[in-house]
């Protein structure tokens, strides 16, 4: 039985109940440090952590397995960052400094249309039919 006064902390309860019972499934885990007076999503949290952290492995079944003899922090082990590097935006450089006139400025269908002849809408209607693949 786990003592829970051991000043150790849930992490090193968990770990050491694994070790005493190797190969133990992950809700006899729970459920008896449970009883002990731990809850329920710490320990889950844990274990997930500790076999993130190569301190236990999990079988394909749920059984846990210590891989190392004696405990160690969770902290003192190094972590991996699964998180993906920022995708960096492009940033549009100018060779020479524009005005305000010369800025590009994003246009709608309707201010293109506005600004055409028929003869230049009639052009750019074939243009964008041979683009999309309609003939």
């Amino acid at each position: 039985m786990i003592n829970k006064v051991n000043g150790n902390g849930i992490s090193r309860a968990v770990f050491d109940y694994i070790n005493e019972h190797q190969g133990v499934l992950v809700s006899t885990v729970v459920r008896d440090l449970v009883d002990c007076g731990y809850k329920r999503t710490s320990i889950s949290s844990l274990v997930s952590q500790m076999v993130a952290n190569g301190l236990v492995e999990r079988t394909v079944d749920g059984y846990l397995w210590p891989l190392v003899k004696e405990y160690r922090s969770l902290w003192s082990v190094k972590r991996k960052s699964k998180r993906k590097p920022a995708k960096k935006v492009p940033v549009l450089v100018y060779e020479k400094e524009l005005t305000v006139a010369e800025i590009p400025v994003r246009t709608t269908a309707k201010q293109v249309m506005e600004s055409m002849s028929v003869k230049e809408a009639h052009a750019l209607y074939v243009e964008l039919r041979s683009m999309f693949g309609e003939k």
